[in-house]
């Protein structure tokens, strides 16, 4: 193979989409650790590429804009030329800039899971799916600045919290809060550690009530941190537990404890293994459907999912961890 010295790397648009990219995409930088990384990512994505010290050039393309955006997205794009093209989104891309070579266009997967199926992708183009290092979520930058608010809010611990992320970007995706102020309530009888719940604006307000029920013990973050501090404030995290959400991606990748509540989507398709990832789920059979709405009066995904079924998922993790002490 040609030396390779510069490539481009086509990631997704949603945040947790483009999670899922990263341990592709640090395959290749450990397979070239001395090309130049140019990554396109949709604009909400942007937060996961734009600080990394791995990515050279970050391109945002947003399918929305006008069309004079996007022949200016495809001119920058071309003044460059690529040893290698890796498009995870399977698009025409690739076919606009001059490469010497591209992923592939027919792709027969044997993987379920789109975090083993961006892997498959860089072995369908011959290359190595090995990864030893990690993706950088975050620096020590986002560290201090995101301690020195947590300390603002009364928390003066480093390590060690539940963090909880109990609204996802769609609603569908989210399990409905009396479940989790019921895990919440059990937590707080049998735990000491300090909660924090994270979101964004539109989750803070959303998650209030969860924040009234003890808020001496129970923190809101939620709009308070950009994407890289909540990376940091998850990579410190006692137990992670989270919808089927970015922020669950972002606990597997930085390898903490993770309880996932999945509904409508397919958690053979999104979820993860290992000891420190358990996923809960109501077992309904109209799930998961991956339906944009739900078809039937009551979501039975969610709904049917018993609270102490997630709670006792959580002891488990949490009581592992104290043994291991």
């Amino acid at each position: 193979m040609k030396k390779i010295t510069s490539i481009l790397f086509i990631s997704l648009s949603n945040i947790g989409d483009a999670i899922l990219t990263t341990p592709a995409l640090m395959a290749l930088v450990h397979q070239f650790p001395d090309a130049r990384l140019t990554v396109v990512s949709g604009p909400r994505a942007r937060g996961v590429f734009e600080q990394s010290r791995f990515v050279h050039k970050l391109i945002v393309y947003d399918k929305k804009k006008s069309l004079h955006d996007k022949l200016a997205f495809i001119f920058e794009l071309r003044k460059q030329k690529y040893d290698l093209v890796i498009d995870l989104r399977n698009s025409a891309i690739p076919f606009m800039v001059s490469a010497s070579k591209r992923s592939p266009v027919v792709r027969n997967f044997s993987q379920t899971n789109m975090r083993e199926r961006h892997l498959e992708v860089l072995g369908m183009t011959g290359l190595d799916t090995g990864c030893h290092t990690g993706f950088d979520f975050f620096h020590e930058a986002d560290r201090v600045s995101v301690l020195e608010k947590l300390s603002a809010a009364g928390v003066t611990l480093s390590n060690g919290w539940i963090l909880i992320a109990p609204v996802a970007a769609s609603g569908l995706k989210t399990w409905p809060l009396q479940g989790f102020s019921k895990v919440i309530e059990n937590l707080l009888k049998n735990f000491p550690q300090t909660i924090l719940i994270a979101g964004d604006h539109r989750e803070r307000e959303l998650s209030k009530s969860l924040v009234e029920m003890n808020p001496a013990r129970i923190v809101q973050i939620g709009g308070m941190t950009s994407l890289r501090e909540l990376a940091f404030l998850v990579s410190k995290a006692g137990l992670l537990l989270s919808n089927d959400s970015a922020v669950m991606h972002m606990g597997f990748e930085l390898d903490v404890p993770v309880v996932a509540v999945f509904g409508p989507t397919n958690h053979h398709r999104y979820g993860h293994e290992g000891e420190r990832f358990k996923i809960v789920r109501a077992g309904s059979p109209c799930s998961p459907c991956e339906s944009p709405r739900c078809l039937y009066e009551r979501r039975h995904c969610f709904e049917d999912l018993d609270a102490e079924k997630v709670y006792a998922a959580c002891r488990n993790l949490l009581e592992r961890q104290k043994a291991c002490r």
